[in-house]
């Protein structure tokens, strides 16, 4: 499968007293078709496809308008929409739920 990694998300880890080494645990990666998916640990067995993937310093109003709005419109227009927004503690979402 030909694949373009975009962006790489990892964690350090500490085996021994002074020791540091990086272990990557969740790569993302755009595929020729446009498709993105997820990986973890390196792992194929573990891929998921996902619509997009933002990188952790997009603006919020983007995203809001990317990805939110289209779904707000849609229930005043008597439509059932539901939005969940999945991430760190911390890291925004309630803003990006807002567009603010």
């Amino acid at each position: 499968m030909d694949s373009k990694q975009f962006d790489r998300w990892s964690r350090e880890t500490n085996p021994e007293p002074g020791a540091s080494i990086t272990v990557e645990w969740v790569s993302v990666n755009r595929e020729i078709s446009d498709d993105v998916t997820v990986s973890f640990l390196d792992q194929s067995s573990s891929r998921y496809l996902v619509d997009y993937c933002y990188k952790e310093d997009e603006d919020n109003e983007l995203i809001y308008t990317r990805e939110v709005k289209p779904h707000v419109s849609a229930a005043f227009e008597g439509h059932n929409s539901t939005v969940i927004e999945h991430g760190a503690g911390g890291s925004e979402k309630i803003h990006v739920n807002q567009a603010t």
